[in-house]
């Protein structure tokens, strides 16, 4: 929501539709949020069916979301590790859920620049459900791993109170809806079929202020409150619900996303001719190749438009390892804005890219 979603992202991200859709995500995710510290965060008070073959599945195209998310997991894994705090099991979540963001990030920016997707990242997306049963769920019974205890999606905070009135506001957060959008992505546009998050917001007597049970006691009873009057820009306020269902298809593809690789935070070059660390990064980056004979070396930046950004190289070189810093600046000094950029390296008219991220 901190950006407009200009050219080059899908249609359906530039209306206002989509930005409140962005906007109930948000404010579900803070509910959710405020109802897991409840006990520790001081309220604000008013003074007195399976296809035969993968399917071809889509990821929002949000780069900049999965990347920041994946660089907190990782500094909250490495946070809980130092403190000698991270508890058994934990951590093998936290690496899923990092390589699932880093996945998404990947077949976030091939969509946008209008790649092709492989069979195996059709497979891993297909998968996107089966990841997140395993990231909220806990198995007791090792010999029965079918049988978990997962978290239920559906809580309720009051996060405010009126003595005025004696009423209370809640924020709730409702079983998912169904969410369709049309996409254009390799090469066909197709409808497709999501889930979103549910944001109600509402005002209830302080005697009766509700709990988790009986906030999803209402909406199987379908005694739920009227959604925000915004809402109407993405769905029909006015059609009922549909029954809430827990009944989960089997999947097809088990492979957890093995596509993905995690890059080192090691400054040691690996084995490849082009690299940069750290990717994303904020403030700059070090560029990094090695030159296996003296040759005629060009690195250029550039946007995804295809736009020369900066040249940072442009000489015969010795052989060698060779690294330049790149500070997010054009070729006048002036900052370029987030976004995915391209890196070329040209030896001796033989070129290689590589893709790099920068978050403001």
């Amino acid at each position: 929501m901190l950006y407009d979603k200009g050219n080059g992202y899908p249609y359906f991200m530039q209306t206002r539709a989509w930005a409140n859709k962005e906007l109930m995500t948000a404010l579900a995710s803070w509910a959710e949020l405020r109802h897991d510290t409840i006990l520790y965060g001081k309220q604000s008070t008013t003074p007195c069916g399976i296809p035969p073959d993968p399917p071809k599945s889509y990821v929002e195209p949000n780069p900049h979301l999965y990347a920041r998310l994946a660089s907190l997991v990782d500094y909250t894994k490495t946070g809980l590790e130092n403190f000698d705090l991270l508890i058994d099991g934990f951590g093998d979540k936290l690496d899923l859920f990092e390589a699932l963001l880093l996945f998404l990030r990947d077949v976030s920016i091939k969509e946008l620049e209008n790649a092709p997707l492989t069979t195996e990242e059709y497979e891993n997306i297909f998968c996107f459900g089966k990841a997140m049963q395993d990231l909220v769920s806990e198995y007791p019974d090792p010999q029965n791993p079918w049988r978990s205890n997962t978290d239920d999606m559906a809580v309720v905070a009051d996060v405010h109170t009126d003595s005025n009135t004696d009423r209370c506001l809640e924020e709730g957060v409702g079983y998912p809806l169904e969410i369709f959008v049309i996409v254009n992505e390799g090469g066909n546009t197709r409808l497709t079929r999501g889930a979103v998050f549910a944001y109600y917001e509402f005002v209830q007597p302080v005697a009766d202020r509700l709990n988790d049970e009986e906030w999803r006691e209402m909406l199987n009873n379908q005694r739920a409150p009227a959604m925000p009057k915004w809402c109407d820009s993405l769905m029909d306020l006015q059609s009922p619900q549909p029954e809430y269902y827990t009944d989960m298809p089997d999947y097809l593809y088990h492979k957890q996303f093995t596509t993905v690789a995690k890059q080192g935070s090691s400054a040691s070059l690996p084995a490849i001719a082009l690299a940069n660390y750290p990717n994303p990064f904020n403030s700059s980056t070090l560029l990094c190749y090695d030159l296996q004979e003296p040759a005629r070396v060009t690195l250029k930046i550039y946007n995804l438009r295809g736009q020369e950004i900066c040249c940072l190289v442009d000489a015969w070189q010795s052989s060698g390892s060779h690294s330049y810093r790149w500070n997010g600046q054009n070729q006048h000094g002036v900052p370029v804005s987030s976004g995915v950029y391209v890196y070329c390296l040209w030896i001796n008219q033989s070129l290689t890219k590589q893709k790099m991220l920068l978050i403001r």
